[in-house]
This record gives structure tokens, C-alpha cells and sequence, in this order.
């Protein structure tokens, strides 16, 4: 139940992240889009759409990295492997973690910001709900 609040909650967070941060959303976009330009759609493996499919991976690896903050790295990888959804996203995110770390952080998706540190402007960002 914890892993699945946090992603929901990871999901406002990028949904923030693709309205404050435009450009760098667009290069995050890009660059998902060039490291895995046919991934699995359904089916188990992958969201249901290409573009679900590509958020997700980001979304995912916010959610390992916020679990792992909470349970321990070790705990939440070993939890993200026995789900029966996205299993290629979760795959991917673990197999490409560092590579997906040195895309995330220089267009500042990551440190992951907590809602308490932003504005009340940043919050209604979030809630949206419609990634840019």
C-alpha cells in the first residue's frame, strides 16, 4: 500500500515537474523517447500507451527511490520485482538506474522536492493532474 501512495503521489510530483520545469521536461521526454523507443505497451509489461509507457519510467524510478527511502534500496527493489503490472518499466528502471539518474538529475527531476517545501502556486501546479 505504501509503494502504491507513493506513486500516486509521484505522479502529482511529475505533473509539477512537466509544468515548472518545461525545457527540462521536454529533454527528459526526448531522451526516454531515444532510449526506448519500442517498449512493450500492456499486457503485464508496459502502461497502456507509449506515452503511459514513458512516463512511467519516470514516475517508477521516483517511486524506487522513494520507497527505498522509507524500507531500504534492497527492500523496495525486491518488492518492485514480484508485481504483476509494468513488469518491463520496472525491469528497465532497475536494470538503467544509474543511466536514468544521470538523465534525471541535471534536468533537476531529481532530488525529488517534498510538498512542503513548495508554494502554494507549485501545488496547484501539481494538481492538475495533466502532465505538459
Amino acid at each position: 500500500m505504501l509503494a502504491i501512495y507513493l506513486h500516486e503521489q509521484l505522479h502529482w510530483y511529475v505533473t509539477w515537474y512537466s509544468h515548472k520545469r518545461s525545457d527540462q521536461w521536454r529533454g527528459v521526454w526526448a531522451a526516454l523517447g531515444g532510449r526506448y523507443p519500442d517498449p512493450p505497451i500492456g499486457g503485464g509489461e508496459g502502461a497502456d500507451t507509449l506515452s503511459l509507457t514513458h512516463l512511467h519510467l519516470m514516475v517508477n524510478w521516483l517511486e524506487i527511490e522513494a520507497l527505498s527511502s522509507l524500507i531500504g534500496r534492497e527492500a523496495a527493489r525486491a518488492h518492485v520485482t514480484q508485481l504483476h503490472y509494468c513488469r518491463w518499466i520496472y525491469v528497465s528502471v532497475l536494470r538503467d538506474w544509474d543511466a536514468l539518474k544521470r538523465l534525471y538529475e541535471p534536468h533537476q527531476l531529481v532530488p525529488i522536492l517534498p510538498a512542503h517545501k513548495m508554494s502554494t502556486e507549485d501545488l496547484a501546479l501539481a494538481a492538475r493532474m495533466n502532465e505538459a
